[in-house]
């Protein structure tokens, strides 16, 4: 009996004292006991302390200067030899280290470059809040040119893919390519009663604000026409708004139109090249043309399109600099949507077509 009454005398000692201490301490996560007294001023110096180090220690963001480094040095050898190859070669040749990739190859490759230069782009705007203008970006000049010359390589070796499936096409369906119509039968053309062609001209486009606009001009008593390689312009006299658009009927927006409305468009003859500017707001913008069905333009209007949208894009961007010291960016370019997409559409037709010339050339 008296063991366990030493036992019993032990364990309401420590309980006492267990009570006794948790009035007086605080045990924290880490199993650390402090005083009720300086518990708040200890958990402070612990913050402090963690704080620091995360400061000093911390993983941080690649500066834009150390990317472009890296850019630099690991794609230095393709880089130079492209260089190499423009300067020493009057048609620009391919590059030895891009010719020696396969198509795969040179995709990857592509694909890889377009990653760094995403990400040092990316980290410039992080830096610097704003997006990179040509002038920071003249730093990476070879790297810029190394990877529009490997997507020249890519775009090249699709178009001949396509060449080569559309001409096995043929050759497994040469009855059906030499019996295909030369026009589509059109049910409307059939079924709808002639009308008018300022009716028929007067097709709704969607304008900036996303609201539909007539581009086609309604003959008027005071309006003039000027025809021009088969095509009629209406030119407006005086008080008349300044809109300039080729009277015919739109072509359908279906997919098989993609290609053809390019080619399709309004030609930019002398009225229209004159005065392809209409203002808005007080600022430039581009007159687009309605397009008219069955006008194909030739490969000199669409040169002609695109080099005055150019000097057009060229006037704002050189009179957005001199009002504000920098080049204009990708909102303040959002008035000019339309004209920027559009020139970019003739370039890629006219791109297109130069590279199937060089083709049927080398073949």
């Amino acid at each position: 009996m008296q063991g366990d009454d030493e036992g019993l005398l032990t364990a309401i000692e420590q309980t006492v004292d267990a009570l006794t201490f948790t009035q007086t301490h605080v045990v924290d996560n880490d199993f650390r006991a402090h005083s009720r007294s300086t518990v708040d001023t200890v958990l402070s110096l612990q913050d402090e302390q963690r704080t620091r180090v995360d400061q000093a220690f911390r993983a941080t963001l690649a500066s834009p200067q150390y990317l472009a480094a890296v850019l630099l040095s690991v794609y230095r050898g393709e880089a130079a030899s492209v260089n190499f190859a423009r300067d020493n070669e009057p048609h620009f040749v391919e590059a030895g280290t891009i010719d020696d990739l396969s198509d795969h190859q040179c995709k990857a490759f592509k694909k890889e470059m377009k990653q760094r230069i995403h990400e040092w782009e990316g980290a410039f705007r992080d830096a610097n809040g704003r997006e990179a203008a040509p002038q920071d970006k003249v730093v990476l000049r070879p790297i810029y040119e190394l990877y529009k010359h490997a997507k020249g390589r890519v775009m090249r070796a699709d178009n001949v893919g396509s060449g080569a499936a559309v001409q096995q096409s043929q050759a497994a369906y040469p009855q059906r390519s030499s019996q295909a119509p030369q026009q589509p039968y059109s049910a409307a053309n059939q079924q709808t009663p002639s009308r008018p062609q300022s009716l028929a001209a007067a097709q709704p486009t969607p304008d900036r604000n996303g609201s539909s606009i007539y581009n086609a001009v309604t003959p008027a008593p005071n309006t003039t026409s000027s025809s021009n390689r088969g095509g009629t312009y209406a030119t407006p006299s005086a008080g008349q708004p300044s809109t300039y658009g080729y009277q015919g009927q739109q072509t359908s927006n279906s997919p098989a139109a993609g290609i053809s409305s390019l080619t399709t468009a309004a030609p930019l003859g002398t009225a229209a090249t004159t005065a392809t500017a209409q203002l808005h707001g007080g600022q430039q913008h581009l007159a687009t043309p309605t397009v008219s069905s069955g006008q194909a333009l030739s490969l000199d209007d669409l040169v002609r399109e695109k080099r005055t949208i150019k000097r057009l894009l060229h006037q704002f961007e050189a009179s957005f600099e001199d009002r504000h010291g920098r080049k204009p960016t990708k909102d303040d370019r959002r008035e000019y949507t339309r004209e920027y997409h559009r020139y970019g559409e003739l370039k890629a037709l006219l791109n297109e077509q130069a590279v199937m010339s060089d083709h049927m050339i080398g073949t």
